[in-house]
C-alpha cells in the first residue's frame, strides 16, 4: 500500500471518529486513554497534505468546513472535555460536519509537489 493510501485511510478513520456519537468517542478516548483533543490531532495528523490530494470539490469543502470548525475550538479549554464532548453544541456541529464529509468520494490523486510521499523508499 503506498503512502498516500495510508494517509487517506488515517484521514477517513480520524473522520470517522469526529462523526461518532459522544458516547462512542468517549468509549475510544478512554481506550487510549486519551484525552478530547486527540480527536481533533488526528485529523489534522492528515488533513494538512491530504487536502492536496482530493479531487471531489464536494469533498474538498467539507473536509475545509471541519478543519475550520475544529480550529475555531482550538483556543476554548472548555470544549476539551468528555462532559463538552457529549454536551457543548460545537461538537454537534463538528460531528455533522464529519458525517457529511464522510459521504462524498474520497478518491484523491497527488498533486505534483507530493509524488514523493509514494516512493515506497
Amino acid at each position: 500500500m503506498s503512502a498516500r493510501s495510508d494517509q487517506l485511510q488515517g484521514l477517513r478513520a480520524a473522520t470517522e471518529r469526529l462523526s461518532a456519537p459522544a458516547d462512542a468517542q468517549i468509549t475510544y478516548l478512554d481506550d487510549g486513554p486519551r484525552s478530547v483533543d486527540e480527536l481533533a490531532l488526528e485529523f489534522d495528523d492528515f488533513y494538512p497534505s491530504v487536502r492536496y490530494w482530493i479531487v471531489d470539490d464536494r469533498l474538498a469543502r467539507a473536509l475545509a468546513a471541519l478543519d475550520e470548525a475544529l480550529e475555531s475550538m482550538s483556543d476554548d479549554a472548555a470544549l476539551w472535555s468528555p462532559r463538552a464532548l457529549a454536551e457543548a453544541i460545537e461538537w454537534v456541529t463538528i460531528r455533522s460536519l464529519a458525517q457529511v464529509a464522510l459521504h462524498h468520494s474520497w478518491v484523491v490523486t497527488p498533486s505534483p509537489e507530493n509524488t514523493a510521499l509514494d516512493d515506497p523508499r
